[in-house]
C-alpha cells in the first residue's frame, strides 16, 4: 500500500495544479472554502484521512485511511450551472483514471457516483459561492473521494461500498491515480467530447429509474446526457425533461 506523496503527484500532474497534502483533516472541501480568499485557482489539497468527510445533501462519506480524498479550487467567471458540468467532468476523470491505471471497468451513476457491480467506489462533491451582488461564482471547489486500499466499511454501508483493493486492484499506485484524475479533469472540463466519453460509461442511460427531487419520487426513462452532464429523461406520459439535480435509483422493471 503506497502512501500519499506530494512530490510524486506534482511530478505527474499538469503544472496548472499546486499540490498540497495533509495527514488528517475534517474535510478537504471545507478547508478550501475556509481559505478560499487566500488560494489560487488550481490549488489541490489531498488528505490521508477525513474525520468529517461528506457527500451530497450532507450525507457522511466514509473517509478513513486507505482512500484518496482530495479537493481543488477553480476561479472562473461561471454561473452556478457550471457545477453540473464539472461534476460530470470529474466523474469522467475518475472513471478514466481507474480504467487507465487498474484496467477495471467502472460505471458512472448520475449524478456523482462511480460504481463497480452496483457498489459505490468513489464520490464527487462540487460546491460554490457567488460573488457579492452577482450571479457568477467566486470559486468552484471539486471534491473527490476514492476508496483505494479500504478493506472494511461501517456496517451501514458494508453491502453498498467497495474499493479498488476489494475489486482486485490491490497494488494501485494512489499517487498515479491522483495525478491521473487531475489531468483527466483538466482535459474534459471544457472539451466538446466530454458527454461522448460519459455516455458509454453510464449505468443509468436507457434504463428505467426513479428520480427523487424536492421530497418526491417518480419513475422515468433515462434517455441521454447533454453536453453539460444534465440527465435527459422521459416521463410515462411521453414528456421529456432535462434534470440538473436529483437522486437516481436504478430500477429493474421495464418502462
Amino acid at each position: 500500500m503506497k502512501t500519499i506523496d506530494r512530490e510524486a503527484i506534482a511530478a505527474d500532474s499538469d503544472s496548472f495544479f499546486s499540490v498540497h497534502t495533509v495527514d488528517s483533516i475534517s474535510s478537504t472541501n471545507d478547508r478550501l472554502k475556509e481559505y478560499s480568499r487566500n488560494i489560487d485557482s488550481g490549488f489541490v489539497l489531498i488528505a490521508e484521512n477525513q474525520t468529517g468527510g461528506r457527500g451530497r445533501n450532507g450525507k457522511t462519506f466514509h473517509s478513513r485511511p486507505g482512500g484518496l480524498y482530495m479537493s481543488f479550487i477553480l476561479r472562473e467567471n461561471k454561473t452556478p450551472q457550471r457545477l453540473m458540468r464539472y461534476t460530470a467532468a470529474a466523474a469522467v476523470a475518475v472513471n478514466g483514471a481507474i480504467s487507465q491505471l487498474c484496467g477495471l471497468k467502472t460505471d458512472i451513476k448520475w449524478v456523482n457516483d462511480i460504481e463497480v457491480n452496483g457498489k459505490k467506489l468513489a464520490g464527487i462533491l462540487c460546491e460554490t459561492a457567488l460573488k457579492a451582488g452577482q450571479s457568477l461564482c467566486e470559486y468552484i471547489i471539486v471534491g473527490i473521494g476514492v476508496n483505494v486500499y479500504t478493506t472494511a466499511f461501517p456496517d451501514e454501508i458494508s453491502h453498498t461500498a467497495t474499493s479498488l483493493r476489494l475489486e482486485g486492484s490491490a497494488d494501485t499506485d494512489i499517487n498515479l491515480l491522483a495525478a491521473g484524475i487531475l489531468n483527466n479533469f483538466l482535459r474534459y472540463k471544457d472539451s466538446e467530447d466530454m458527454a461522448d466519453v460519459y455516455r458509454p460509461n453510464s449505468c443509468v442511460l436507457n434504463r428505467d429509474v426513479y428520480i427523487s427531487r424536492s421530497g418526491f419520487s417518480r419513475q422515468v426513462r433515462a434517455l441521454d446526457i447533454d453536453e453539460n452532464g444534465a440527465l435527459i429523461v422521459q416521463e410515462k406520459d411521453g414528456k421529456v425533461l432535462t434534470l440538473d439535480s436529483g437522486l437516481v435509483t436504478l430500477r429493474k422493471e421495464k418502462f
